[in-house]
């Protein structure tokens, strides 16, 4: 058992939003918080430490993280889109896991952190449950407070939705097909039945130390079915732990959800019994008005990733309307931070300017809002017990100290303006204190530096030494297709996939029509104009015969389209192909088509054909449709498709 611990420094911050305390002190006895304020005595045979110019506060709660402590530019994985970023892990094979993640943990003890959220993660090693064990062990020795997810996933492979795979893994080179189709280990366990005995197993392994604990991780909606959603919730519910996942992170997750979840994300979740437990969720990218009143109302907490969300092409969070919409908050950096390290204090100011993106004045105290983010909001988050996250009698002793002499904060300073001062002006390294259940983790000593470097060396090694698990070339071209195939059906323009930089730029809106009752409500000159728009024809890649693509109204009419190939499957997906490039062209995307006609050289053809065919129709989302007969314009054509679709 530890004895008493007296910390005395110039500031204490017992709470976001309390008032600091002056020249105060924190006693700490068998793991937590005992006293705090001005003048506190130490206790017979209490080690004291005096850290003169600092702030002591709550520690930080990393709420989203995956272990992976080394550097993803280092792991070779250089920021791209987010779907053939993960691809490009398929080249290389594991490092040692333990390393890694120690070194992760470590990292955020050196930043201030006291507790983190281990979302779902798998390096593909094909024992999923030895590397979550390499991962909690970790965790241990270090002595980080975690939340550790077990991950569960049962679709959206290789591409999401499922409905898109077979298309998709047709039209790949052979090199890159045999990534996606030779053998695999699933990516979690092998069925939920497996994924449950891990858990419970899990659950006696950890029992003895309450600085670890455990929680569902399904990896997110467009991985995982409803019928897995539901078996999740239930469990979780009835063993009383959370369950964390992925929401709408990237334009091709939100893309696939529209496909997915018509009535919306959440309120599919909601179905699903999913809030019956107690959730949290990162990114949230592309959440709509829906999605935040849902999440309002069912206690959800979204945990901001700014730094990774930039990095990776998804855009910034939404922080200004899930602000307005009063959804709880919290703050990771995905091991993918802006500076590529665990430096929460910068993913924490980050936040707050891309908060300020829309203009408006956050309301109230920003910068106890953001000290709330990043410990209760964060340990909620983590579904830690709700004595964390503060200094108070009682209290987990989770501690973190800054200095405060690099950013000129002394004796003078207002104290209504210490944490903003803090905030905007402090980064990681001011760092001078770690505590964790009352345990001293790191004090910026020597040995502190040593053991960094020491885990930074062996995890460094354990990422040179990696076993090759697929061709560069291979990888390479699956991460291009899945830039094109995401970028289609995301509706921008696929020539941006080609790029190295893997960057996507917006389609121009174009004009959308207007409804009886809206123009009823315009003013006379609103009404010509509305109408004039409405009426306007559009008309692109025009010759002499006839255009490739002709709008009006909202809707764009597509020119016939033949393919190339021997077959007739060969012809309708390359005719397919030329109908996705012409609707992203049009400002539309399959999910958008209104008619199909479909005209064959011979009826026989016709089951093949349909094979290409449903196989590419979006789930849910099929147009209208006719097929014939008929001779078409040169005899080695088999097949010829007719689009119409809303724009």
């Amino acid at each position: 058992m530890q004895g008493p611990l007296l910390l005395r420094a110039a500031w204490v911050v017992p709470q976001a939003g309390v008032p600091p305390l002056r020249d105060a002190a924190v006693l700490i006895t068998n793991g937590r918080i005992a006293a705090v304020g001005p003048n506190l005595p130490a206790p017979e045979g209490a080690d004291v430490i005096d850290l003169g110019a600092a702030v002591l506060m709550p520690g930080l709660v990393n709420a989203h993280q995956h272990g992976r402590g080394i550097s993803q530019l280092a792991m070779g994985y250089p920021d791209r889109p987010l779907e053939p970023w993960i691809a490009a892990r398929l080249q290389h094979g594991p490092p040692d896991i333990h390393a890694v993640t120690r070194l992760a943990a470590e990292a955020m003890l050196a930043n201030g952190v006291t507790a983190t959220l281990h979302a779902n993660y798998s390096y593909g090693s094909g024992d999923y449950a030895a590397e979550l064990r390499a991962q909690i062990a970790a965790y241990r020795a270090a002595g980080l407070r975690a939340t550790v997810c077990v991950g569960v996933q049962d679709r959206g492979v290789p591409v999401y939705p499922d409905a898109d795979a077979a298309a998709f893994i047709a039209g790949l080179p052979d090199d890159a097909r045999a990534l996606v189709t030779g053998p695999a280990p699933a990516p979690y366990m092998a069925d939920w039945d497996a994924s449950v005995a891990l858990m419970d197993a899990l659950h006696a392994e950890t029992a003895d130390d309450p600085a670890q604990t455990l929680a569902w991780g399904p990896a997110g909606p467009q991985w995982v079915s409803d019928t897995l959603w539901a078996q999740v919730a239930a469990d979780a519910a009835r063993r009383g732990v959370g369950v964390h996942f992925h929401l709408l992170e990237s334009p091709a997750q939100a893309a696939a959800a529209r496909r997915l979840y018509p009535e919306g994300t959440l309120a599919r979740l909601r179905t699903c019994g999913v809030f019956a437990a107690r959730t949290s969720c990162a990114h949230g990218v592309h959440m709509t008005p829906a999605d935040m009143d849902i999440a309002l109302a069912e206690g959800l907490a979204v945990v901001l990733n700014p730094g990774s969300n930039m990095r990776l092409f998804n855009g910034p969070p939404p922080v200004a309307d899930l602000r307005r919409a009063g959804v709880r908050l919290a703050v990771g950096t995905d091991n993918c931070a802006l500076a590529d390290d665990e430096d929460l204090l910068r993913e924490m100011r980050l936040a707050a300017l891309l908060g300020r993106a829309d203009g408006a004045i956050p309301a109230g105290d920003e910068a106890a809002s953001l000290l709330h983010m990043a410990t209760a909001g964060g340990a909620a988050a983590a579904f830690l017990p709700e004595d964390h996250g503060v200094i108070a009698p009682g209290a987990p002793a989770d501690l973190a100290a800054f200095a405060t002499d690099r950013i000129g904060i002394d004796t003078q300073t207002d104290p209504a303006r210490l944490v903003e001062r803090l905030l905007a002006q402090g980064s990681g390294r001011d760092c001078v204190l770690t505590v964790v259940a009352g345990a001293i983790r790191y004090a910026a000593r020597p040995e502190d530096r040593a053991r960094l470097a020491h885990w930074q060396a062996l995890a460094s090694a354990s990422v040179a030494a990696r076993a090759a698990r697929a061709p560069a070339a291979a990888v390479a071209e699956l991460q291009t297709a899945l830039s094109t195939h995401y970028a289609v059906h995301a509706g921008r323009h696929p020539v941006a996939a080609l790029r190295d930089a893997g960057g996507y730029f917006h389609m121009p809106s174009l004009p959308k029509p207007v409804s009886l009752g809206e123009r009823a409500a315009m003013d006379d000159t609103s009404r010509a104009t509305a109408e004039q728009e409405h009426d306007m024809i559009e008309r692109i890649d025009t010759g002499q015969r006839m255009s490739k693509i002709v709008k009006h109204g909202g809707v764009a009419y597509l020119c016939g389209q033949v393919g190339e190939g021997a077959t007739v499957a060969e012809q309708t997906r390359d005719c397919l192909s030329r109908v996705d490039a012409l609707l992203t062209k049009a400002g539309s995307s399959r999910d958008r088509m209104l008619q199909a006609v479909i005209w064959l050289a011979d009826m026989a053809d016709f089951a093949e054909m349909n094979a290409v065919w449903d196989a590419w129709v979006p789930e849910g989302h099929a147009p209208a449709r006719a097929c014939g007969e008929a001779k078409l314009a040169r005899p080695e054509l088999r097949v010829e498709i007719i689009v119409t679709a809303a724009c």
